[in-house]
């Protein structure tokens, strides 16, 4: 896929005139009009350039398209929130892009960009922003969806407003509600996973003292990951944790070698090398326990 060439140069400075004059009344050929024109450009320029808000969303805007241009199910994207339109509907808004599939599907998609440090924390859409969105999309009879970049973890995706849990005022979603119900494969995106079981299992290491508290506290020094494949999971995991900045992380539990946790648990290493992990009604490792997996 490649871009499709313009002349921005030639043909979209006299666009932005033309739009801009009917607001301010300018004439092409008057000079003090031009004169006014330049200097309000070079100081909306100035000020996007001391707005990193703005800056960084426009970055992510532009990055979509290069992704789903490269995942290779599109056949034609196209910013669709340019140039000037005309409606009898006044309560609508263009989305950011319009994608056509290989297979002739026409999408909307409006593209965010979300930087919480907690993937908990939920991303909100307005009801009535989002209203405006659909109004535009209902017009042309193409369903609208949200592409969503969460840029602490590299992660794109692609969601229908059936997607978003609706609240009084807005509609949410999350880090993880986003990653279950994800679209990106209309675009090409593959995901590679395993059949369960597949575990993960860290060695104690037998000459450092590894003990349970009286309180269920687990201190135990690990010896080595089972492979190359285990080490980088630990370490990806981690890496995780430290991004949300908490250590409690949900559907994972520790088990030891005769009895499972039921369970997640709540207190995750610092460091690849230490490992305190904490109990909860059942302890996850017995006097003699050695491994524990998640």
């Amino acid at each position: 896929m490649k871009r499709v060439k313009r002349d921005p140069e030639k043909f979209e400075v006299i666009d932005l005139f033309t739009a801009m004059g009917l607001k301010h009344n300018y004439r092409l050929y008057v000079k003090e009009d031009v004169d006014h024109f330049i200097e309000r450009i070079s100081s909306s320029l100035k000020s996007s350039q001391d707005n990193p808000i703005l800056i960084y969303g426009k970055r992510v805007e532009s990055l979509f398209a290069h992704v789903a241009g490269a995942l290779g199910q599109c056949q034609f994207i196209k910013q669709e929130d340019s140039g000037e339109a005309f409606s009898s509907e006044q309560n609508i808004l263009a989305p950011d892009y319009k994608v056509i599939l290989n297979n002739g599907q026409q999408i909307f998609i409006e593209v965010k960009n979300c930087h919480f440090p907690n993937i908990k924390s939920p991303y909100q859409f307005n009801k009535k922003y989002l209203e405006k969105l659909e109004n535009y999309a209902n017009i042309h009879a193409i369903p609208l969806m949200f592409a969503i970049y969460y840029s602490r973890l590299s992660k794109w995706f692609l969601l229908s407003k059936s997607s978003l849990l609706e609240q009084k005022t807005r509609y949410v979603t999350d880090f993880v509600n986003a990653m279950a119900k994800n679209e990106m494969s209309l675009l090409g995106d593959r995901t590679i996973a395993t059949e369960p079981d597949l575990v993960i299992e860290l060695i104690a290491n037998d000459s450092k003292a590894a003990s349970i508290d009286e309180v269920g506290q687990v201190n135990l020094i690990l010896k080595q990951a089972c492979n190359k494949l285990c080490r980088l999971a630990c370490y990806h995991v981690l890496r995780i944790i430290r991004i949300q900045n908490t250590y409690e992380i949900p559907g994972f539990s520790w088990y030891g070698a005769r009895q499972h946790a039921t369970q997640p648990s709540p207190a995750w290493p610092e460091s690849r090398e230490s490992l305190r992990g904490a109990a909860s009604t059942r302890r996850y490792f017995s006097g003699t326990d050695r491994s524990a997996g998640f």
